[in-house]
């Protein structure tokens, strides 16, 4: 089995032609990570194949990044903001009063977001 580094600035459709090609002259399995996803040449391969697979694994990636929680945090000393993104829902911002040390949760529709952080903005609790 081989391995082939693509070069800063490759596409994947460069990657995958120069991969089938070592693959068929070296007639021996081709390897290589492109943009942190690892795809395979076989001799005779198709890079149409090839190039098909690593766009849908990066649509896989980025439908599971979409739908997954994340998780913000911001503090400025005396007030702490952890905001978890629910997509496409909202997200749930639980603000710490500082004054009683309890915190409080909100849920806020995504399309409300840039308003509220505005307000907490304006307010002077928050340098987001």
């Amino acid at each position: 089995m081989a391995n082939y580094e693509p070069l800063a600035g490759t596409t994947i459709t460069n990657a995958a032609n120069e991969m089938v090609a070592l693959a068929n002259e070296a007639n021996e399995i081709v390897t290589a990570k492109f943009n942190d996803i690892e795809i395979t040449a076989n001799p005779g391969g198709d890079p149409q194949a090839i190039v098909s697979f690593y766009h849908e694994e990066c649509e896989w990636r980025a439908e599971v990044y979409r739908n997954s929680p994340v998780v913000y945090s911001h503090s400025n000393g005396a007030s702490e903001m952890n905001i978890l993104l629910v997509p496409p829902m909202g997200v749930r911002l639980r603000i710490l009063d500082s004054r009683n040390g309890t915190y409080n949760d909100h849920f806020v529709p995504k399309e409300d977001l840039d308003n509220v952080i505005l307000q907490l903005k304006r307010l002077g609790r928050f340098t987001l």
